[in-house]
C-alpha cells in the first residue's frame, strides 16, 4: 500500500515539474504576439505596363531567433538595401499597439551623404511602399539620421505632406545598438503615437487620415529600412510586439524563408578575345530579343525574319535598348555601333549612349546622324532599300555599355514606317560592314566603297535641345532578354540575289553637347 501510495506522489512530482518545464520552454504558446513577413519595397508593388514588376532590390529572407523576427539578409551588391517588415494580419490600433526594432547593422553616409531612413507606417493594405514619391502611403516617422529628427508624413493622392517634426533620440541596448520603440494609444476617439516616448506632433492630421482609411481601426503595422548606400548593410530585428508596452513580448515562431537571390549584380566585363572577330558582342534582332527594354514613343512587332516593324506614332520617336545586369562588355573593346535598317526613307536621327559612368541619356551622350550629309548611303535594289547606320564611338566613351537610345527623325503625320533589322557592337567599322555584307548574303568586294571620310564631330556645340528628356538617373540596369551571339539565321534578307546591291555605308558623326541633368 505504502509502495503504491509512494509511486503515485512521484508520478504527479515528474508530471508537475514536466508541466513547468514546458512552460518555461515552451516558444510557441503565450510569446506568439504576431507574427511577420518581409517585403521587397518598394518594387513588388509598382507593376510595369507588360504586367511585370520592377524590382530595385531583392527580398531578404527571414527567422524567428532568440532575439525575436530577424531579417536574413540578401546580397546588397550593385544594389541599395530596401525592405519592410510588416505584420501578416491587421492589428486594432484602438485596441493598442506596441513594436520595438533593433537596427542591428546600418550604412550612414553621415548627414550630407546618401539618402538613408527609416519608417513606421500604419495602413489599412498590404500594398505598402513608402518612400516613393508618388506612391507613399500610411503614417510614416522618418529618422534623419538614426538619431536625429522624426517627421510624421501622411500620403495622400500623389505624394508626402509632412505634418509635423519631433525630435527623438534612439535607445540603445547593451551592446550599443540603435532601438525604436512604436507606441500607439487610443483616448476615447483619437489616437496618440509615441516615438520611444514621445509623442509624435500633427496628430490632428494623422488621426483625420487614420480614420478615413479605416473607421474601425484595424491597420497593418510595418517598418521600412532604407540606405542609399551602394553595396550597403541594413538589418533589423523585432524585439518586442504587443498591445502595450506591459504585456509585449518577444515575437516567436517556427517558420523562415531564405533570402532572395540577387539578380541585380552586374556581371564582370567579358573578355573580348572570347568574342570571334567578325561577330557582334551583342546583336539585337527579333530573333534574340522578346521586347523593347525602356520607354518607347514608337510601336515595334517582329515580322517573322528577325526583324522589328517599326511604326512612328510621334515626331522624333526613339526606343531603349538596355544591357542585362548579366552581360557586361567595355565600350572601348567594342567601340562601334550598328544599325542596319530597311525602307528607311528620312533624314536621319538622333542616338543616346550609355557607358562607364553615364548610366542614362543626356545631351552629353546624344549625337546625330544625318541620312544626306554623307552619314548614310542609300541605294536601291529592284523590291528593296537598306541603310547601314555605322557610329564609331571611338575616344568617346569606355566602361560598361549600359544602354543605347537610336532616335529617328521622322513625321508621324505621313504615317512613317520601316524596319530594324538588328543592331550591334563591333571592333572595328570594317567588321560592322562586313557583317552586314555577309548577313544579307552579298559579295561585299562587288560593292563600290563610298569615296566619303567620316564625318569629324564639331568643335563646337549645337544649340538644339534632345528630342526626348533624358530620364531620371537611375543606379540600376534594367534587364532584356538580349543576347550575346548573333542570329545563325541569315534575317531581314531581300528577294533579290548576289547581284544586288545593299545600301551602304555610315559614318562616325555627332555633335556632343553641353551636359545637362
Amino acid at each position: 500500500m505504502r509502495a503504491k501510495r509512494f509511486l503515485a506522489v512521484f508520478i504527479s512530482a515528474v508530471l508537475m515539474l514536466s508541466a513547468l518545464a514546458g512552460l518555461f520552454t515552451n516558444t510557441s504558446a503565450a510569446d506568439v504576439v504576431g507574427d511577420f513577413t518581409v517585403y521587397r519595397t518598394p518594387g513588388s508593388y509598382i507593376p510595369n505596363e507588360d504586367g511585370s514588376e520592377k524590382v530595385v532590390a531583392p527580398c531578404p529572407g527571414y527567422e524567428y531567433s532568440d532575439d525575436g523576427f530577424s531579417i536574413l539578409a540578401p546580397s546588397w551588391k550593385d544594389c541599395t538595401p530596401f525592405y519592410t517588415i510588416q505584420t501578416i494580419d491587421k492589428k486594432n490600433l484602438k485596441d493598442g499597439v506596441y513594436m520595438q526594432f533593433r537596427v542591428d547593422d546600418y550604412s550612414y553616409a553621415g548627414d550630407n551623404g546618401a539618402d538613408h531612413w527609416l519608417a513606421f507606417s500604419i495602413w489599412d493594405s498590404q500594398n505598402l511602399n513608402p518612400g516613393a514619391t508618388k506612391y507613399g502611403q500610411g503614417w510614416i516617422g522618418l529618422m534623419y539620421p538614426l538619431s536625429g529628427d522624426v517627421y510624421s508624413h501622411n500620403s495622400t493622392a500623389s505624394a508626402f505632406t509632412s505634418v509635423g517634426k519631433t525630435t527623438i533620440e534612439a535607445a540603445k541596448d547593451g551592446e550599443g545598438r540603435a532601438l525604436y520603440d512604436l507606441e500607439v494609444t487610443c483616448n476615447g476617439s483619437d489616437y496618440v503615437i509615441a516615438i520611444n516616448g514621445v509623442v509624435v506632433a500633427g496628430l490632428a492630421h494623422v488621426n483625420s487620415h487614420l480614420d478615413s482609411l479605416n473607421s474601425n481601426g484595424d491597420f497593418y503595422i510595418g517598418v521600412t529600412l532604407y540606405t542609399g548606400v551602394r553595396n550597403g548593410t541594413g538589418d533589423l530585428t523585432i524585439t518586442k510586439f504587443g498591445a502595450s508596452k506591459a504585456d509585449a513580448a518577444t515575437p516567436r515562431g517556427s517558420d523562415s524563408r531564405e533570402p532572395e537571390a540577387n539578380n541585380l549584380v552586374i556581371a564582370d566585363i567579358v573578355d573580348p578575345s572570347t568574342v570571334p572577330e567578325g561577330t557582334p558582342a551583342m546583336l539585337w534582332n527579333a530573333e534574340k530579343v522578346s521586347a523593347v527594354a525602356g520607354e518607347s514613343n514608337m510601336t515595334l512587332s517582329p515580322k517573322g525574319d528577325n526583324s522589328y516593324h517599326c511604326a512612328a506614332t510621334e515626331n522624333a520617336c526613339e526606343f531603349r535598348w538596355v544591357m542585362p545586369n548579366s552581360i557586361s562588355y567595355d565600350g572601348s573593346d567594342f567601340p562601334v555601333f550598328t544599325m542596319l535598317l530597311r525602307d528607311y526613307d528620312n533624314d536621319g536621327g538622333h542616338f543616346f549612349y550609355c557607358a562607364g559612368d553615364e548610366l542614362v541619356p543626356s545631351t552629353a551622350t546624344r549625337l546625330t546622324w544625318n541620312a544626306y550629309e554623307g552619314d548614310c548611303d542609300f541605294l536601291e535594289t529592284e523590291t528593296e532599300e537598306y541603310v547601314l547606320v555605322v557610329i564609331d564611338l571611338t575616344d568617346r566613351w569606355d566602361g560598361r555599355i549600359h544602354q543605347v537610345v537610336p532616335g529617328f527623325a521622322v513625321d508621324a503625320a505621313q504615317d512613317t514606317e520601316w524596319d530594324v533589322c538588328y543592331m550591334g557592337f563591333f571592333r572595328s567599322v570594317d567588321e560592322a560592314e562586313t557583317y552586314a555584307y555577309d548577313h544579307l548574303g552579298i559579295d561585299g568586294s562587288a560593292t563600290e566603297a563610298p569615296t566619303e571620310t567620316p564625318t569629324e564631330a564639331p568643335t563646337e556645340p549645337v544649340t538644339e535641345a534632345p528630342t526626348a528628356a533624358p530620364v531620371e538617373k537611375s543606379t540600376q540596369s534594367a534587364a532584356t532578354d538580349s543576347e550575346t551571339t548573333p542570329a545563325e539565321t541569315k534575317g531581314c534578307t531581300s528577294a533579290v540575289g548576289m547581284s544586288a546591291v545593299m545600301v551602304m555605308v555610315a559614318v562616325a558623326a555627332g555633335f556632343v553637347l553641353g551636359k545637362h541633368r
